[in-house]
């Protein structure tokens, strides 16, 4: 018992001393250096009515025949800072020839073997089944 009075005792002091030591008004932060400055400085920020202008390149890719190089050009009005319209233009200007499209031109598609005939690429005696018409 007289062991938990003195730990209450001590804890009621050091409480009360930390009670009259603490600071009785609150510390003021430091202004910033960007406090209350605008968030763009000398720079025009058109938002209003804003007309835009973009040169644009592509090409199809993954195409059987023709490869197409495009140039064009894209347009847009902005009406207010969350609203506009844009359009866009493009011109297949360089047409390019897929392999698959030379060959069909060049020579067609591989002709294979005729029914009943024996077939030249395979080793041993290989006969294409069907008969000959």
């Amino acid at each position: 018992m007289h062991r938990t009075r003195k730990i209450l005792s001590l804890s009621l002091a050091l409480g009360a001393a930390a009670l009259t030591l603490a600071p009785q008004h609150a510390q003021a932060r430091k202004k910033g250096v960007l406090e209350g400055e605008p968030i763009v400085r000398k720079k025009l920020q058109l938002r209003r009515l804003r007309f835009q202008l973009t040169p644009t390149v592509g090409m199809t890719l993954s195409q059987p025949f023709v490869h197409v190089g495009y140039a064009g050009v894209k347009a847009g009005i902005h009406f207010t800072e969350w609203m506009g319209v844009r359009a866009g233009f493009m011109y297949g200007a360089v047409k390019l020839k897929s392999a698959l499209h030379k060959d069909l031109v060049n020579g067609g598609l591989p002709v294979g073997v005729t029914p009943g005939q024996q077939d030249p690429t395979a080793t041993g005696e290989v006969i294409c089944p069907g008969s000959p018409e």
